[in-house]
């Protein structure tokens, strides 16, 4: 795992972690190609048995969705979307590796601005609002696991942030808000 320095802890990123929420099902249950079958609940029934079996590797169930596409002419749609999560998958998996790569830069340059002595709460939010609006969100939400943010649930960045109850907001109760009670703002 890539390890980052944030405020004197070694911080290790999980690659793995990362990629878990896109990973967990290898196909969709419930493809919007299905729609075709509302007359036909065993076609359905047939394709979601096959994506949800979690005992199924990969290569298996791609096996399987080949055979139930043939059997319902469904090859094209079923070669798209084996096709598409590849592609997606690859995607994932390098922008992460990239914004992952890219994130000890970026932590370091939030640190110096809020450690900075020579500029008011107002100036730290907003460069770090700046700062964090030049970056991939994959970067904002590593940033904001580096310096202990939660951004589950009405977090955010630069004006996403605004009346964020954790973020980078003008509002924030946590985070680099001007009005923030708690981090690095006019508190």
């Amino acid at each position: 795992s890539p390890s980052i320095i944030c405020q004197g802890r070694t911080m290790n990123l999980s690659l793995s972690l990362l990629l878990l929420p896109s990973v967990l099902a290898f196909y969709p249950p419930n493809a919007p190609f299905l729609s075709g079958f509302s007359n036909n609940y065993q076609a359905v029934q047939e394709y979601n048995s096959i994506v949800t079996n979690t005992q199924l590797t990969r290569p298996a169930m791609e096996q399987q969705m080949n055979s139930w596409a043939n059997k319902y002419g469904m090859t094209n749609q079923i070669t798209m979307l084996i096709n598409g999560r590849a592609t997606a998958l690859k995607n994932i998996t390098d922008n992460a590796v990239n914004d992952a790569q890219n994130l000890p830069s970026l932590i370091q340059k939030m640190n110096n601005i809020v450690s900075s002595t020579t500029i008011t709460g107002a100036q730290v939010q907003q460069q770090i609002s700046q700062l964090l609006s030049s970056v991939s969100v994959g970067q904002q939400k590593m940033a904001a696991i580096a310096f202990g943010l939660d951004q589950t649930n009405n977090g955010g960045f630069g004006n996403t942030g605004n009346n964020g109850n954790t973020g980078f907001g003008n509002n924030g109760n946590t985070g680099f808000g001007n009005n923030g009670n708690t981090g690095f703002g006019n508190n």
